[in-house]
């Protein structure tokens, strides 16, 4: 992977792994390796697995998820090909930012497809993925009746919508200038805008992007079962996204890290800090490793092949 990398990447990537390391390193000082490893000696095995069931029924609410949004954009993938250029793009967003590995999935696609629209559809489905978060973290705000919590989530909200009308805006402003480069960015933007294009699609794939939030919830709440500690649905549906958007901050790999150091923070009355950062390791290695571990396939498979 480290060839497909200019050199400016590569000092990025290097970066990220050394802050990545050294937060992780801080953070387990401060909880203590002793209390960490107590922790995992007493999880409860049951749960864990449970949660690993969910994990795996993600990647195709993934593919249906993308399959809609692609719809939307009037793209047509089947489902089966989504879910493959899915766990294909997996193995690099351990190492690029913000899961930008995402757009890996681009370079696959037949040439039945537009390539600039299959883009737009990513980034479409990232704003979805924000909006639908922002959106389950508001109603647990709501539901906790905590004000900083509700102002962030609808702060969040609000961005999406001016996004969204921005892209409405632009996309009407390139319709008036006429340029190959310009035409390839209307297609983007044309991908991206999919609330405007096709609402029905859109709605369909917002549905499947609110349920692998909410389960994504739900198996943080097993993590916490599996050490032992039981925390309200609200509570979590208003903690975990926080936790989740500044772990996609583009500065560890994976978010691994600043993720976690959230995770402490936001749950911090409600379980000992070892325990919080070994539910943060779970979500990590549930979340990203192994998906990046099944993805190798996957990703072998689409390099040889060239297209799908």
């Amino acid at each position: 992977m480290a060839n497909l990398l200019p050199l400016k990447w590569k000092f990025r990537l290097f970066l990220s792994l050394c802050l990545t390391v050294l937060i992780l390193w801080q953070l387990v000082k401060f909880v203590g390796s002793k209390e960490l490893f107590a922790a995992f000696n007493v999880i409860k095995l049951k749960y864990a697995l449970i949660a690993l069931l969910l994990s795996l029924s993600f990647p195709f609410i993934c593919a249906l998820r993308w399959h809609f949004v692609l719809r939307a954009t009037g793209q047509r993938i089947p489902i089966l090909n989504c879910l493959i250029l899915i766990m294909g793009a997996w193995p690099l967003n351990i190492f690029l930012p913000s899961r930008t590995g995402d757009f890996f999935k681009v370079a696959f696609v037949s040439k039945s497809n537009s390539k600039s629209m299959v883009f737009g559809s990513i980034v479409a489905e990232k704003i979805l993925d924000v909006g639908c978060l922002a959106l389950i973290g508001l109603l647990g705000a709501i539901a906790i009746k905590n004000k900083t919590f509700a102002i962030v989530f609808i702060g969040l909200l609000i961005l999406v919508a001016i996004l969204n009308q921005g892209l409405w805006l632009f996309k009407k402003l390139l319709r008036e200038n006429k340029s190959p480069l310009l035409d390839k960015a209307n297609l983007v933007i044309e991908g991206t805008n999919i609330l405007s294009s096709c609402p029905k699609y859109a709605a369909i794939a917002a549905s499947f992007s609110s349920i692998n939030w909410f389960l994504s919830v739900v198996q943080a709440l097993l993590f916490f079962k599996a050490f032992g500690i039981n925390i309200p649905l609200i509570e979590t549906a208003a903690r975990l996204p926080l936790s989740i958007f500044i772990g996609v901050l583009p500065i560890t790999l994976a978010g691994i890290g600043t993720r976690d150091a959230a995770m402490i923070f936001f749950f911090k009355s409600f379980a000992p800090a070892g325990i919080i950062l070994g539910v943060a390791i779970l979500y990590s290695l549930y979340s990203y490793f192994l998906y990046a571990t099944l993805g190798i396939p996957f990703f072998i498979y689409l390099v040889n092949r060239k297209t799908l």
